[in-house]
């Protein structure tokens, strides 16, 4: 199970009750404002944390570690996924010429549009 967002501690607490034994490996991903909550110390998941509501670095190791989770399933086996609010910005793996300062500046620039 991969939960990122700004509710995935809750989205992970929720999710690891309803699956129990059966949830083999989790990874919540969750700004650093949720990881200090109760919930979050009571996941079985491993929890990180990324950027929010811009991206920086903790965001680009946030989204590394979250292609290496998904990337270790075996075949069969099912990942959850559960993506909320700020994903985005939690974990951002730009992508060939695009750079990390590119992505920080069009995210920048969405909000003070508006969005």
């Amino acid at each position: 199970m991969l939960a990122v967002g700004k509710a995935a501690i809750g989205m992970a607490a929720e999710a690891e009750e309803r699956l129990g034994d059966r949830m083999i490996e989790g990874l919540v991903i969750a700004p650093a404002s949720s990881i200090a909550s109760a919930d979050a110390a009571t996941l079985r998941s491993r929890v990180m944390s990324g950027a929010h509501p811009l991206p920086d670095a903790s965001s680009v190791a946030a989204a590394r570690s979250a292609l290496e989770f998904v990337a270790r399933a075996r075949p069969g086996e099912l990942v959850l996924i559960a993506l909320s609010g700020g994903a985005s910005a939690l974990v951002a793996a730009p992508a060939g010429a695009i750079t990390l300062d590119d992505k920080i500046a069009v995210t920048s620039a969405l909000m003070r549009g508006g969005a």
